[in-house]
C-alpha cells in the first residue's frame, strides 16, 4: 500500500503548523521533517513538539531528513536523538560529499564505516537495520 506524503524542506520558509497544515489540507498521510530548518539534530524539544502537532494533526512522521553526510568529522547522535524524539521510522542521510567518480577507495570505506557506526547506534535504541537509513547519493 502506498502512503503519501511531503518532505517539509520543499517548505524551508514555511512553519510546520503550515506545514502541518498544507499536508492536512492536500489530504496527504504523512511528513518527512528535513533536519536542516524544522528539527534540528539535538534539538529534541523542537523534535517532540513537531511529533505530537503532526500526530494530532491525524498525521505519520514518515521520516526524518537529516543532511548527515557519513563524514569522519560528523557525530550521528544528535541526528538519531532527534529521529527518535520524532517518531520517524526511517532516518534519510547522505552517503558521502563526494561523487562516485571522485570518491577513491579510501573515501568510500570511511563513508560506509560511518554508516556501519550509525546502524550500531540506531541498533541500540531499538530502530532496525531495515528502517533506519534511506541513502541518498552524495552530491
Amino acid at each position: 500500500m502506498f502512503k503519501t506524503g511531503l518532505t517539509s524542506i520543499t517548505f524551508r520558509k514555511c512553519s510546520a503548523d503550515e506545514i502541518i497544515a498544507m499536508a492536512k489540507e492536500a489530504d496527504l498521510d504523512g511528513i518527512e521533517w528535513g533536519g536542516d530548518v524544522h528539527v534540528l539534530p539535538g534539538d529534541l524539544k523542537t523534535a517532540s513538539d513537531v511529533k505530537a502537532k503532526t500526530e494530532a494533526a491525524g498525521l505519520s512522521v514518515c521520516s526524518y531528513g537529516s543532511y548527515f553526510r557519513c563524514e569522519e568529522d560528523e557525530d550521528f547522535q544528535p541526528v538519531l536523538d532527534s529521529a527518535v524524539a520524532l517518531g520517524a521510522p526511517v532516518i534519510r542521510v547522505w552517503a558521502g560529499k563526494q561523487s562516485p567518480d571522485a570518491a577513491d577507495t579510501t573515501y568510500r570505506t570511511n563513508v560506509v564505516n560511518k554508516l556501519r557506526h550509525a546502524v550500531e547506534l540506531a541498533e541500540k535504541v531499538g530502530v532496525t537495520r531495515q528502517t533506519v537509513i534511506a541513502i541518498e547519493q552524495g552530491k
